[in-house]
């Protein structure tokens, strides 16, 4: 058994993921310890790792101006936002938060769920038309908080709860049907902007701050 331990601890060195694989292979080698005291350590070692390599959440910002769907158009942390690391894969409401940064402008061209999602100020999001964008209920109060603009074409489907701060702005750009202004709060210094129409009506049922 205290061979098997070793082996295991060797293995947790060389992962290089806690220092407590370090306590407990120097434990093991220098007998200081008892051997029930170095397999409460073992177990220990393999908790953290299943919590903090198996159950790790990856967050997503965006890294240039692009598509939604294009992994180009993201970098992506597994530390949460320590480091980032360009992307090979897009973001989900499974994911962490997703950020669209300051000077970027992220285009919906395919159907898209969301959670704990924000648009930074100076940041877009873009809803083509014909796409769903579903806004998804998380644990998160706000699940989507736009600071910068929400240009929708599309449907914007609020399931969870959509915020626009002080400096967001929405743009319903639509010019032959109507579109439905999705459920919102509006803060005080938030705009809705009606664009893109030229004879079609549309009725406004929101409270503004």
């Amino acid at each position: 058994m205290s061979k098997l331990l070793q082996v295991l601890s060797l293995v947790f060195l060389f992962s290089k993921k806690s220092s407590y694989f370090l306590v407990s292979f120097y434990c093991l080698l220098s007998k200081r310890f008892k051997p029930s005291c170095c397999v409460l350590l073992t177990i220990i070692n393999l908790v953290f790792i299943n919590v903090n390599v198996f159950g790790q959440t990856t967050i997503f910002r965006s890294a240039t101006t692009g598509n939604w769907n294009a992994a180009a158009t993201w970098e992506k942390s597994l530390d949460y936002g320590s480091t980032w690391s360009t992307s090979t894969t897009v973001p989900s409401n499974l994911d962490g938060s997703i950020v669209i940064q300051n000077g970027h402008t992220v285009t919906a061209n395919a159907n898209t769920t969301v959670d704990e999602f924000t648009v930074n100020t100076g940041g877009t999001i873009i809803v083509n038309s014909g796409i769903t964008f579903t806004i998804a209920n998380g644990a998160a109060a706000i699940d989507c908080q736009v600071n910068g603009t929400l240009r929708n074409a599309g449907t914007v489907t609020t399931t969870g709860s959509l915020a626009f701060g002080a400096t967001g702005l929405y743009q319903h750009n639509f010019t032959t049907t109507t579109g439905t202004i999705p459920t919102s709060t509006w803060n005080t210094g938030s705009t809705c902007e009606i664009v893109g129409y030229t004879s079609t009506a549309v009725t406004i049922n929101a409270s503004f701050g």
